[in-house]
C-alpha cells in the first residue's frame, strides 16, 4: 500500500495582491490571487489580512470549486451568498463574505441589478490577460502577512501563551 504524502497539496504561487473593503465597509481586507505552479488555468483566491476584529480562514480557495458550487445557477443569473456556502462549509462565516468582497473587487463577480438579487459572474478580459502575463512570468509574490508554508486549506493555529509562574507585582502608587 502506497502512503500519500502528508502535504500532497499543490504549490500555489501568489500572482497578485490587492486590498478591498469588506461588504459591510467596516474593515479593509488584504487578498491575493494565486495559481497552481505548473499550470495556467488553476486559480485560487485568499484573504490574507483584515483590519477588523472578525475571524476568517486565510487558506487558498479554488476558483474552480467556487464555480462548481454555482453549477446549478445559469451563467447569466443572479445568486446570493448561500449558493457558495458548500465551498466554505465548516469555516468562519466571515470567510465567505470576505472572499465575495475580494471577488467583487477584482471583477470576477459584480452586483446584480437590483442589488437585492445578490451577485452575478463576471469575467473581466483585462484581469485574465494580466493574470496570464503574471503566470507566464512565474510571478510569486508572498504577502508579508502569510507564512511561507501556507498552502491550500492551510490555517495557522496560534500556540497558547505560556503562563508565568510568578504573580505580577501590585502597581506602585505615589
Amino acid at each position: 500500500m502506497n502512503k500519500k504524502s502528508i502535504d500532497a497539496s499543490p504549490h500555489i504561487a501568489t500572482a497578485k495582491v490587492f486590498t478591498c473593503e469588506s461588504l459591510s465597509g467596516l474593515c479593509v481586507l488584504h487578498a491575493a490571487i494565486g495559481y497552481e505552479v505548473g499550470t495556467t488555468d488553476r486559480l485560487y483566491i485568499r484573504i490574507t489580512e483584515s483590519n477588523g476584529m472578525g475571524k476568517f480562514n486565510s487558506c487558498w480557495w479554488s476558483l474552480a470549486d467556487i464555480e462548481k458550487a454555482l453549477a446549478k445557477v445559469p451563467e447569466q443569473d443572479a445568486f446570493k451568498a448561500p449558493a457558495l456556502a458548500p465551498v466554505f462549509a465548516g469555516r468562519s462565516v466571515n470567510t465567505l463574505y470576505f472572499v465575495i468582497s475580494a471577488l467583487l473587487s477584482i471583477g470576477l463577480l459584480r452586483r446584480a441589478e437590483p442589488v437585492e438579487n445578490g451577485y452575478v459572474r463576471n469575467v473581466p478580459a483585462e484581469l485574465l490577460k494580466e493574470l496570464q502575463t503574471l503566470i507566464e512570468a512565474g510571478t510569486d509574490l508572498l504577502p508579508a502577512t502569510m507564512a511561507e508554508g501556507a498552502g491550500p486549506m492551510a490555517v495557522t493555529i496560534p500556540k497558547a501563551a505560556k503562563k508565568s509562574s510568578k504573580k505580577s507585582a501590585a502597581p506602585v502608587t505615589a
